[in-house]
């Protein structure tokens, strides 16, 4: 048995229709078919009934509540009259005003689920003016009570054969199809956590346990917080590709090779997006962190210090002494001259001094580290002087060269992670629209 709050307005034919003779049968009103409908057949348990009524028909709310008592022994504290607003019962045909009236009622009930006291809504939306009648479809069908039924009843004057009396209308699979949308075009934007905040305090279908971890998951991955993304992976091991838990071990590993292909992955997004400030900040930290291989490629850095920090590390020693020890110290000789041609008073191994080695070296990407050098200035103007960047031509061109230097060291398939993903988002949400 289903422990149900019954909410409905009262109209001029509740409980019973108006007899235009003393001679004419008397007939139901919709509300009495309805909960003879509900207890019967559904098994209803009222735990509490609201009955909104107007000046008009005031007189029906009360007959309707003793109607009850007496039919169904309900205890008369289960049941609350509700008066509607003065501007309602003097303007019954606006449905603004009645949807007000209605959410009243409904705030009601759904303190009432909170406590676990119910666990289900019936609305009655073929009583009241037809104004008063859509409120229960429109709150239904904007999310506002999911765990409810919206019954009509028909006419038995105008019944066609095979048509039941009381039945129900379900307008949840409208706020689905809406919810859908809503998190499909969130998806286009790749903006996680913006499609699982909305799913939260959506409360619709969609907002299932599978697919909030999934976009918890692209949230994390995307904010580089790998290790938040890898304890979120561990419980999406049968959904996710193979590839994408391949490629996020690495990335938590501090695979350096990895990192470049996962800044170009999100640059990608960013320009997408045209968040160009965003963008070249991206870029810059893919100049450097793509020089650094580069570099211990170039000095023949040993493999097992290549995923170490760089600053302040055994690797950056490792670095400094290969600097002094190639060639000689012809490599030192030549850092040194470039030193004081520019002025600089400290040596660190940062994006103009990697530039230089690969300079020395004659990198056969040097062209194109130039070229993704020339956009430092406008990084530089918009994180000291928070000036931003509203078109930038040249993103796809700076996003190809990119690719390029990429794909000189490690493997890059067509479709990224995160693409995949939303793919997968969108065949689950599939299962429940």
């Amino acid at each position: 048995m289903k422990r149900s709050i019954l909410i409905s307005f009262v109209g001029t034919q509740d409980p019973f229709a108006r007899r235009k003779s003393e001679e004419d049968p008397e007939t139901e009103g919709s509300l009495v078919s309805m909960v003879k409908h509900l207890q019967l057949e559904q098994e209803r348990q009222f735990i509490a009934v609201f009955l909104l009524y107007s000046q008009a028909t005031e007189t029906g709310a009360k007959d309707t509540r003793d109607w009850l008592i007496t039919e169904y022994g309900l205890d008369e504290a289960v049941i609350q009259l509700m008066p509607i607003s003065q501007e309602l019962s003097d303007d019954p045909i606006n449905v603004t005003l009645a949807t007000l009236e209605a959410r009243k009622a409904l705030d009601k009930a759904q303190d009432i689920l909170d406590r676990e006291e119910a666990d289900w809504i019936d609305f009655n939306a073929s009583s009241g003016t037809p104004a008063m009648k859509q409120t229960w479809g429109i709150l239904q069908a904007a999310g506002y009570a999911n765990d409810s039924n919206v019954w009509q009843v028909r006419d038995p004057n105008r019944m066609q054969p095979g048509q039941q009396r009381v039945f129900t209308m379900d307008l949840k699979t409208l706020k689905t199809e809406f919810d859908f949308k809503v998190v499909s075009r969130l998806l286009d934007q790749y903006d996680y956590a913006g499609a699982d905040s909305y799913l939260a305090l959506s409360k619709g279908a969609l907002n299932q346990s599978l697919i909030r971890q999934l976009l918890q998951y692209g949230r994390a991955r995307l904010s580089f917080d790998f290790e938040e993304a890898d304890k979120k992976a561990a419980y999406l091991k049968s959904e996710l590709s193979s590839f994408s838990l391949r490629s996020l071990k690495n990335l938590t590993e501090h695979d350096s090779k990895a990192l470049v292909r996962e800044i170009y992955w999100k640059a990608q997004i960013r320009a997408k997006n045209r968040d160009y400030s965003d963008f070249l900040v991206l870029v810059f930290a893919f100049i450097e962190q793509r020089l650094r291989i580069e570099t211990k490629e170039s000095l023949g850095i040993p493999q097992y210090l290549w995923n170490k920090k760089w600053e302040k590390s055994a690797l950056e020693t490792a670095v400094y002494r290969a600097i002094d020890k190639h060639d000689q110290g012809q490599l030192r000789q030549y850092i040194n001259e470039k030193k004081k041609e520019r002025k600089w008073k400290y040596e660190s191994l940062n994006r103009p001094m990697l530039l230089i080695i690969a300079t020395y070296f004659k990198s056969p990407h040097l062209e194109a580290f130039e070229f993704l050098d020339k956009y430092a200035s406008s990084r530089n103007d918009y994180v000291h002087e928070m000036e931003g960047v509203s078109l930038l031509r040249e993103s796809t061109q700076i996003l190809q060269t990119m690719k390029v230097l990429v794909k000189s060291v490690v493997n890059l398939p067509e479709q990224t992670p995160f693409d995949t993903l939303n793919q997968l988002i969108r065949e689950k949400l599939e299962h429940f629209r």
